[in-house]
């Protein structure tokens, strides 16, 4: 059975086994190696001292708690002994199983990630051309022919020419009209007329407005926001070659800061004098 000894440098009491009576052991408070003495002051044959350890190879001193028993150990000389000491080994395993199950997890994760910031970021744009040839644009999917209005007078609808991004709910789209003999002597007009039509016909909100010039023709660049929570209209208002434009996307957040859209804006392109080949043939 266990017999307590009395430590001589800290007066610390510790139980060890009883064959170890007699041997040298180390306090689990200060580190103190002294013989273990049975009762009575009595103690069986001491061995000679164990050499010091290293510096290096020194446990770490830990506080000390009632009823800590110490063993020899002859490859590494006294250490404390620790009753729960098989326990802890024997969760290293598990925790470098779950690190490993955590770090794939985070891969996998990243990975999906960085695919979905790829395919929103980087829209795999291809060339387009109606069958009239009046423009030429790039869409980032199947583009397909539809009816849309356009809020001018007299309830004018118009060909869209429309293509859908479903993974990011992305709605591209160009339509156009032929201007008046007024919107065509002054275009700064007809692409005002255009941006209120725009509005109108979507009920949605005015939020900014910048004129420009888009390939030599008089131009908009308009932000409308949609009925709903969160859906906003962004487009670009062109009057050139008898035609008034409107190239768009309607998205489901705050296009601003969306730099892909600038590739679909800047992709349209008017091909000037195609109506005036029409009439010569």
């Amino acid at each position: 059975m266990p017999i307590t000894v009395t430590c001589p440098n800290c007066r610390e009491s510790l139980e060890i086994p009883n064959e170890l009576v007699g041997s040298d052991v180390r306090c689990g408070s200060c580190l103190e190696v002294f013989p273990a003495v049975g009762p009575g002051g009595l103690a069986r044959d001491v061995p000679p001292p164990l050499p010091e350890p290293a510096e290096e190879n020194r446990p770490r001193k830990r506080g000390g708690r009632r009823g800590a028993v110490s063993r020899p150990d002859a490859s590494y000389g006294p250490i404390e002994y620790d009753p729960d000491r098989k326990k802890k080994q024997g969760m290293g395993p598990a925790v470098g199983v779950l690190l490993l199950i955590l770090g794939l997890f985070g891969c996998g994760c990243c990975g999906v990630f960085g695919y979905f910031v790829v395919q929103t970021m980087d829209p795999d744009y291809k060339e387009y051309q109606p069958a009239d040839g009046r423009f030429v644009a790039v869409f980032p999917a199947e583009v397909r022919e539809s009816s849309r209005p356009t809020g001018r007078a007299g309830g004018e609808n118009a060909t869209s020419y429309e293509a859908k991004r479903n993974f990011v709910q992305e709605n591209y789209f160009i339509y156009h009209v032929d201007l008046t003999a007024e919107e065509k002597k002054d275009p700064t007009r007809a692409v005002d007329t255009l941006c209120k039509g725009l509005v109108s016909a979507n009920a949605g909100t005015e939020l900014n407005r910048s004129n420009r010039m888009h390939d030599g023709h008089d131009a908009a660049d308009i932000l409308v926001r949609l009925p709903g929570r969160k859906k906003f209209l962004q487009a670009r208002v062109v009057a050139g070659d008898g035609r008034g434009y409107v190239v768009g996307v309607s998205v489901q957040n705050n296009p601003d800061g969306m730099i892909w859209l600038d590739a679909f804006f800047d992709g349209f392109k008017i091909v000037e004098g195609k109506k005036d080949e029409k009439k010569d043939k």
